[in-house]
């Protein structure tokens, strides 16, 4: 079982790699989205959906190797109190890594949707503005 849960870990890094490399993204993307740079918000939003693809692909790989456990679904917790030694102290680095990535990635995934938003906003009231129609409220209490 523990050769398994080895399995497991390795594949949770690669998986913790590709998600700091995302969240390092995300990061790029609000300067991008500040400076108004297209271009270089679509080769940002390619990148991603790559990377995105090969986390799927991890997690695939993830589910049937857990699958031997008996359980596919087998949560971070789980695994960590039927890991022993090095094992276990190695899952709980990668669970606390996890936990601080995706906090992080929630974090800036707002800001950044908050930034579109009111850039979208500024684009249809420029172009209200532009065509003579109805104005719109650029921020709402929202934003």
């Amino acid at each position: 079982m523990q050769k398994v849960i080895w399995e497991i870990a390795d594949i949770l890094e690669k998986e913790l790699h590709i998600q700091k490399e995302l969240l390092g993204l995300s990061k790029e993307l609000t300067d991008v989205i500040i400076n108004g740079e297209i271009k270089e918000l679509d080769n940002i939003l390619k990148v991603q959906q790559t990377m995105i693809m090969t986390l799927g692909k991890l997690e695939e790989e993830r589910m049937e190797i857990a699958s031997r456990l008996g359980d596919e679904d087998i949560t971070m917790t789980d695994l960590i109190a039927r890991a022993e030694g090095k094992l276990a102290v190695r899952l709980q680095e990668l669970f606390d890594d996890f936990s601080y990535v995706i906090d992080e990635q929630k974090t800036i995934n707002n800001i950044n949707k908050k930034l579109l938003k009111t850039n979208l906003e500024y684009i249809e009231f420029t172009l209200s503005n532009l065509t003579g129609n109805k104005t719109i409220n650029l921020f709402d209490e929202k934003a």
